[in-house]
C-alpha cells in the first residue's frame, strides 16, 4: 500500500501517539511495581517488572524504535533482538508465573516443566547469538509453545480454585489471542487493520493492568490475612492475659489459706508454750513448798 507523504506523515504521527500510550503505561507499571517491591522487599513484584520491560523491549525492537532512537547503527541487534527480547520476556514470564501461582506446591508436576522450559529458553537465546537463520522457526515454535503452557498452567490452577489464577488466566488468554491475530495478519490470513497493527500492543497493555490487578488483589489477601492473624495473635493473648490472672488468684487463695493455717498452728504453738511454762511454774512452787 503506497501513501502519499502528507497521508504517511499523518499515519506515523498517529502511530506513535498510540506507541507514547503504551510505553507510558510500561513505564507507570515499571515504576510502581518497582516502588512495591522496594517497600515490601517481595520478588514477585520484581519479576514483574522484569516481565513487562522484556515484554516492552521485544516490542520496540520489532517495531524499529529501538534502532530509531538507541541502536542507531547495530546490524547485530537488528538480526537477534526480537528473538532474544521473546525468549527474555518469557524467561521472566515462567519465574512470575511459578511465583504467583506457587506452581511448586499447587502443581508439582507442571512446576519441574515450567523450569525445563525456562532452560530451553536460554539455549535458544544463546543459539540464536551463534545462527540466528536456523533458530528463528524452532523458535517461533517454542514461543507458541512456552505461551499455551502458560496459559494451560494457569488453567489447571483455576480448577483448583486458586484466586490469583483467575486473573492470570483472563491476562494471558488476551495476549494470547493477540499473539494469534498478529500471526494471522503476518501470514496474510487476516487484513492489515488497526487492531491486527496493535494487537500485541492492546494485548500486552490489558494483561499488565490485569495482572496489576491481580497483584494489588494478592497484596490484599496478604494483607488481610495479617489483619486475622493480630486479630488471633490479640485473642490469644486475651486468653492467656486472663488464665494468668485466674492463675494469679487461685494463687492468691492458696497463699492466704495456707497463711491462716499458719497462724493458727502458730497461735496453738503459742498457747500450748504457755500450758508448759503454767506448769513447769506451778512445779517448781509445789517443790519449792513443804
Amino acid at each position: 500500500k503506497l501513501w502519499t507523504p502528507d497521508t504517511f506523515r499523518a499515519v506515523e504521527r498517529s502511530d506513535y501517539i498510540g506507541q507514547a500510550w503504551y510505553f507510558g503505561i510500561v513505564t507507570a507499571m515499571a515504576v510502581f511495581n518497582l516502588l512495591m517491591f522496594v517497600t515490601l522487599r517481595e520478588v514477585i513484584y520484581l519479576r514483574y517488572v522484569g516481565f513487562i520491560l522484556a515484554m516492552a523491549l521485544t516490542l520496540a525492537t520489532q517495531n524499529g524504535l529501538v534502532k530509531e532512537f538507541l541502536l542507531h547503527d547495530a546490524p547485530w541487534w537488528s538480526s537477534v533482538g526480537t528473538v532474544l527480547g521473546f525468549c527474555l520476556t518469557l524467561i521472566f514470564a515462567l519465574g512470575f508465573m511459578r511465583h504467583m501461582l506457587n506452581t511448586a506446591k499447587v502443581t508439582p508436576t507442571l512446576d519441574k516443566v515450567a523450569r525445563a522450559m525456562t532452560g530451553v529458553l536460554l539455549l535458544a537465546a544463546l543459539w540464536a547469538n551463534w545462527d540466528i537463520r536456523a533458530v528463528i522457526e524452532p523458535a517461533t515454535l517454542l514461543f507458541g509453545a512456552v505461551a499455551l503452557f502458560i496459559l494451560g498452567t494457569g488453567i489447571a490452577c483455576a480448577l483448583k480454585r486458586q484466586r490469583s489464577a483467575y486473573f492470570f488466566v483472563a491476562a494471558f488468554a488476551i495476549v494470547c489471542l493477540a499473539g494469534v491475530l498478529a500471526t494471522l495478519r503476518s501470514v496474510g490470513l487476516v487484513s492489515p487493520s488497526f487492531l491486527t497493527e496493535n494487537a500485541l500492543r492492546i494485548g500486552s497493555a490489558i494483561e499488565m493492568l490485569l495482572l496489576a490487578f491481580a497483584l494489588a488483589d494478592r497484596f490484599n489477601v496478604i494483607r488481610r490475612e495479617k489483619i486475622v492473624a493480630r486479630r488471633e495473635a490479640s485473642r490469644i493473648q486475651r486468653r492467656l492475659v486472663e488464665t494468668l490472672k485466674t492463675s494469679e488468684r487461685l494463687l492468691e487463695r492458696r497463699v492466704a489459706a495456707r497463711t491462716a493455717e499458719l497462724d493458727h498452728k502458730n497461735a496453738e504453738l503459742s498457747q500450748a508454750m504457755a500450758s508448759r511454762e503454767d506448769v513447769e511454774r506451778i512445779a517448781r512452787h509445789d517443790i519449792k513448798t513443804p
